[in-house]
């Protein structure tokens, strides 16, 4: 069973979200400052694995948004 986009792009901002959080409180509660860098070596391969997969559906919604809405710049 494959999700839609429309239902997909939630999920998998909730699962960055979600990982990013977990990783601000670890530094937090270690004595650091929070950032947004997350290195691999803190995922466990299944957290890879769907973070590859949240990837391919950003990049799908990022897609199909510039197919809809072309922007007027050229990068």
């Amino acid at each position: 069973y494959t999700l839609s986009l429309h239902d997909a792009l939630p999920i998998s901002l909730e699962f960055v979200s979600y990982v990013r959080l977990r990783h601000q409180v670890r530094q937090v509660r270690s004595g650091g400052a929070p950032d947004n860098f997350v290195s691999p070596s803190e995922l466990t391969d299944e957290e890879r694995r769907h973070l590859k997969d949240v990837f391919q559906i950003i990049r799908r919604a990022q897609s199909t948004l510039a197919a809809r809405r072309p922007t007027l710049y050229v990068s």
